[in-house]
């Protein structure tokens, strides 16, 4: 479950802070300000806190996040509401955090005015960030993103490629681009360029060019007791290489129910920021799709796959594998891909 921080310091603010804690319980984990500020605030940064909310005066929270921020693509939302809950303010992570759209959230829940600043809202422009977000999409070269945004903001038009077709309507401040490969949309489109991939591809133009991949991957993973962290992490460097895919693709890790409390398995999903799912042998063993299968694992475990089945039965329907069974070191790690989609609102 997702953090929710909230830090509130008179008795108006903490009203205001009961309203949040009451409306988002049970949505997340609710994490509540109680004494050393700075000290409170960097454990919220260190959880990766899905938004931070300050209650009271927008100084306060700007000195005391500053230590702690790093940049756009990993900073939390970070949101200022005053005392009487007249203004919602998003200072940080506005778009690729969500701050913006917590502020209209928080806003409608106080009765308050959500102030929204960032340029390609004031001016109800597309955001490629944003859109990146929503449709779960890694950014391969981030600052491209404020490039693209300034091009918009000047009136200029970016074009637009998929790998897969685009759903919704387009804005009217792209245009799609007409090409076979991400190399020739690039040389068709000698402007600002958005260019989506299932697989990170090498841009020629980064200053121009903005890459974007999907979040769709989930590492099945199965272990002998006790492996470290390091030696896990290794075992996944090694296979996502060989499936072509990077880190910040990884959606997901899972593995049997016989390894839910696997230190290094915990771990590495805290290290890797990505949920942690285990099944038990029976719902692997139905889990459909084409696995190597074993009679000394099923012996062991009660299911002939553990890392193929558990990434198949995380990817859900329409998942598949996109690399088998790789064994080394104690250690067995399978990729699967989850369906996904691109499309406009």
């Amino acid at each position: 479950m997702k953090l929710f921080s909230i830090a509130s310091f008179t008795k108006e603010g903490n009203e205001l802070a009961g309203l949040a804690e009451q409306a988002l319980s049970g949505k997340y984990e609710i994490s509540r300000y109680q004494k050393d500020l700075q000290l409170w605030c960097g454990k919220q940064f260190e959880a990766h806190a899905a938004c931070i909310l300050f209650i009271g005066a927008a100084g306060i929270a700007v000195r005391t996040i500053a230590p702690f921020l790093k940049d756009k693509m990993t900073d939390p939302a970070v949101v200022v509401a005053d005392e009487a809950g007249r203004y919602v303010i998003p200072i940080l992570s506005g778009h690729m955090g969500g701050a913006n759209e917590w502020a209209v959230y928080l806003a409608g829940l106080f009765g308050a005015e959500p102030v929204i600043t960032t340029g390609t809202d004031v001016r109800n422009l597309f955001a490629a960030d944003v859109f990146a977000r929503k449709n779960h999409l890694i950014p391969g070269n981030p600052k491209t993103v404020k490039r693209i945004s300034s091009a918009l903001l000047s009136g200029i038009k970016a074009g637009i490629w998929s790998e897969i077709p685009l759903e919704g309507t387009m804005p009217e401040e792209l245009f799609p681009v007409c090409a076979d490969t991400p190399q020739s949309a690039e040389e068709a489109c000698s402007g600002p360029l958005i260019v989506i991939t299932e697989r990170p591809y090498p841009v020629k133009d980064p200053g121009r060019v903005l890459s974007l991949f999907p979040k769709a991957f989930v590492i099945g993973i199965g272990c002998r007791k006790g492996k470290t962290l390091q030696e896990l992490e290794d075992a996944v460097t090694v296979s996502l290489e060989k499936a072509g895919i990077v880190k910040d693709q990884i959606c997901g890790l899972a593995s049997i129910d016989l390894k839910k409390e696997e230190p290094g398995l915990l771990e590495l999903a805290k290290a890797l920021r990505v949920p942690f799912e285990t099944y038990g042998a029976e719902v692997l063993e139905k889990t459909e799709g084409s696995v190597s299968s074993s009679d000394f694992v099923k012996k062991i475990t009660g299911t002939d796959s553990v890392c193929e089945r558990a990434a198949l039965a995380m990817a859900g329907s329409g998942g598949f594998l996109v690399l088998p069974k790789q064994a080394g070191n104690g250690i067995t790690c399978a990729a699967a891909e989850k369906n996904w989609s691109v499309g406009f609102e």
